[in-house]
C-alpha cells in the first residue's frame, strides 16, 4: 500500500515556521531516518512534512557565551568532526561511534533523535548528562528554551508544540570533562539499547566538583539520576562510593520485560554498566 502526504521543502527558518503554522498535523524532517521508516510501517503517517534539510543556518557548532551551541541540523557524523568535542563533550563522540552505521549517521540529526522521544534514544543520555537545553521557535509565540530534562515527557511525547521548530541544542562549555558512555544491546551494531547511560564528571583537584549521570531505556523516558549525581558531588571518588552510586542508579529504574530482555536483567545491567562507565571516566 502506498501512503501519501504533502511534501514542503523549506528554504528558510521563517518559511519552515510559516509552513508549520499553515499545515496542521505536519511533521518536520531533516535526515528522515525515523519519519520514512514509520510511514512505511504504517506506524505514523503525517498529513504533511516540512523538510528543513536545505537550511544551512541550522547546521552549525560554536562556542558562545560560555555555551556550546549546536544547530538543529547537526548530524551524528558531525560529532566526530567538531574539534572541541574531544575536550568538552567526548561523551557525544562515544555515543556517535555506537549509533547505527555510517550511512545513517551521515543523515540522522541530534535534534531529530531527541524529538522522536524513544525511551531508548541514544542521543538523550549524553546530552542530559551534559546539562543540555533545547531551543524551540514558533511563528506565533516566538522563542523559548527548555532544559532537555523537561522536553521529553514520555514515549514518543515531547513538549514540542505542533507549530514549533527545534533550532538549537546547547550545553555548558566548562573546560575538560571526564566522560563515560555505555549502550548495552543484543548485537554490536544497528541495535536498539536494552539499557544505556552516560556520565560527565567535572573535577576540582582530587574531588568531583559536579557530575551528570543519565540513563536510557530504563524507564518510559531518558532521565538524569539526580540522587546519584548528588552523591558524587564534592566527593573524592572511592570504589565504595562508585558501587553505591551504581546501586542507586539501578534502583531508580522501572524497566519493562519484553522479547529482548527481562526487567530484572535490565536493572542488573544498569548497575554493572553504571559502575564501569564511572570507573572508566575517572581513569581517563
Amino acid at each position: 500500500m502506498v501512503y501519501r502526504f504533502e511534501y514542503h521543502p523549506a528554504r528558510s527558518v521563517d518559511e519552515a515556521l510559516a509552513l508549520l503554522a499553515q499545515h496542521s498535523g505536519s511533521e518536520v524532517v531533516a535526515g528522515c531516518t525515523n519519519a520514512l521508516v514509520d510511514a512505511r510501517a504504517a506506524r505514523k503517517i503525517p498529513k504533511a512534512v516540512v523538510d528543513i534539510n536545505r537550511l544551512a543556518d541550522l547546521r552549525y557548532a560554536r562556542r558562545e557565551d560560555g555555551m556550546i551551541r549546536l544547530g538543529a541540523r547537526t548530524t551524528l557524523t558531525d560529532c566526530f568532526a567538531l574539534p572541541f568535542f574531544t575536550k568538552e563533550a567526548p561523551v557525544l563522540k562515544m555515543m556517535a561511534a555506537e549509533f547505527a552505521g555510517p550511512l545513517i549517521r551521515n543523515r540522522a540529526t541530534l535534534a531529530g533523535n531527541i524529538s522522536y522521544a524513544s525511551p531508548a534514544a541514544d542521543v538523550a543520555p549524553p546530552l542530559l548528562a551534559l546539562g543540555a537545553a533545547i531551543t524551540l521557535v514558533s511563528k506565533a509565540r516566538g522563542t523559548r528554551t527548555l532544559p532537555l530534562s523537561e522536553f521529553i515527557l514520555g514515549p514518543r511525547k515531547t513538549a514540542l508544540q505542533p507549530d514549533e521548530l527545534i533550532t538549537e541544542l546547547a550545553f555548558p562549555a566548562d573546560g575538560a570533562v571526564k566522560s563515560g558512555y555505555f549502550k548495552f544491546a543484543l548485537r554490536n551494531a544497528m541495535a536498539i539499547s536494552l539499557v544505556s547511560g552516560a556520565v560527565v564528571i567535572r573535577m576540582k583537584g582530587k574531588k568531583i566538583r559536579e557530575a551528570g549521570l543519565a540513563l536510557g531505556a530504563a524507564t518510559p523516558k531518558p532521565y538524569r539520576v539526580t540522587q546519584a549525581e548528588e552523591m558524587l558531588k564534592g566527593q573524592a571518588p572511592t570504589d565504595a562510593l562508585i558501587r553505591e552510586v551504581a546501586k542507586v542508579a539501578a534502583a531508580s529504574t522501572s524497566p519493562i520485560s519484553d522479547i529482548r530482555a527481562s526487567a530484572e536483567y535490565r536493572r542488573e545491567m544498569t548497575e554493572v554498566m553504571t559502575r564501569r562507565i564511572i570507573e572508566r571516566a575517572l581513569a581517563r
